[in-house]
């Protein structure tokens, strides 16, 4: 008679399934799976609160500081009394018109109430000063791909642009006009130590 050795370890048993047991389990892993992934695809895709915010008007906001020019401005001629200007493109890179566009320019002292700034294209805008700030709001919205500079006869020290949606761009132009003047003097030093 043979013996056999019973083996007690569960690992080592082989268990055979039924095709219905297979097709039960592998109903059930995909149902498990359906399941997770229901909701994390209805709140990514359809929720209406998160396509609106990847649809959103996204702004991309750039600037240069200009030398001496003269600008043209309804007729009437307008210098710079610093002998610079400040150029600051705005471009609507999102999939949304871009509304409620606020650009606030901050002074060192109160701006005057003359008007520092022009507009290109021609743009409706509203204007309010308050303090050493200057309030521009720009009423049309900006539709995709399209944009408007704003060039300031009087530099701000500080520029924020911001959209409906509170997104904004802070521009310090203080430092820049610095960083430029120093590498302007830089550039002339080393020149004048050459020409010697």
């Amino acid at each position: 008679m043979r013996r056999v050795k019973k083996n007690y370890c569960l690992l080592s048993t082989v268990v055979k399934m039924t095709r219905a047991e297979k097709v039960s389990i592998s109903l059930a892993v995909i149902s498990l799976v359906i399941s997770i992934s229901t909701p994390i695809a209805t709140y990514f895709w359809l929720d209406p609160n998160i396509r609106a915010f990847k649809d959103r008007a996204k702004l991309q906001v750039s600037g240069d500081l200009t030398d001496t020019r003269i600008i043209q401005d309804l007729g009437k001629v307008v210098v710079s009394r610093s002998g610079s200007f400040y150029d600051l493109s705005v471009l609507n890179v999102g999939k949304l018109p871009a509304k409620e566009i606020q650009i606030v320019a901050q002074y060192g002292i109160a701006p005057p109430d003359d008007r520092l700034f022009t507009l290109d294209p021609p743009l409706h805008y509203e204007i309010r000063n308050v303090g050493r700030q200057t309030f521009i709001t720009i009423k049309r919205p900006l539709p995709v791909q399209d944009s408007f500079k704003v060039t300031f006869v009087e530099i701000p020290f500080l520029l924020t642009v911001s959209s409906e949606s509170g997104e904004s761009t802070v521009i310090n132009i203080a430092a820049l006009s610095l960083e430029k003047y120093l590498s302007e003097q830089l550039g002339k030093d080393t020149s004048q130590n050459t020409s010697k």
